[in-house]
């Protein structure tokens, strides 16, 4: 059985920062007019952010309670590719929203929610990726000289 280390709960946490920061206003507007990640305009692509924050915040809640990872999910993917891919994706989109016109609004509290999840899982893939290679290392057989 795997032990489990602080990643796999950053990631957790992560993941429902991310769901809970998609209710929030994303764009707030002069008019008491708040826009979150399903609104219309920003459904398909904003809505990323939450849902792979989430996806990968399950795979993490998984290796909590069960202690091993799943199959890996497609390809020859492994779990820590895709909890990497994954966060630097989300980052990626969180950072065009900060190019993207508004058209008179602000980013709102559920944007920066997203940002912080989205950073923090980022954060929590590399914390498990270095967790994975130093369990790798001490299972190395010593060499004798």
């Amino acid at each position: 059985m795997k032990r489990t280390e602080p990643g796999w709960l950053v990631l957790t946490l992560a993941g429902f920062a991310a769901l809970l920061g998609s209710f929030l206003p994303f764009y707030t507007y002069a008019e008491g007019v708040d826009v979150t990640v399903w609104s219309r305009g920003l459904f398909p692509t904003a809505a990323l952010i939450p849902l792979l924050g989430f996806v990968i915040g399950l795979q993490a809640l998984f290796v909590l309670v069960v202690g091993h990872e799943p199959r890996s999910p497609f390809l020859n993917f492994t779990w820590e590719q895709v909890r990497l891919a994954a966060g630097a994706f989300m980052i990626l989109l969180a950072l065009s929203y900060l190019l993207q016109d508004r058209a008179g609004g602000s980013l709102g509290s559920g944007y920066l929610v997203l940002s912080l999840a989205s950073l923090v899982t980022f954060a929590g893939g590399v914390m498990t990726r270095r967790a994975q290679l130093a369990r790798a290392g001490e299972a190395a057989p010593a060499r004798k000289r």
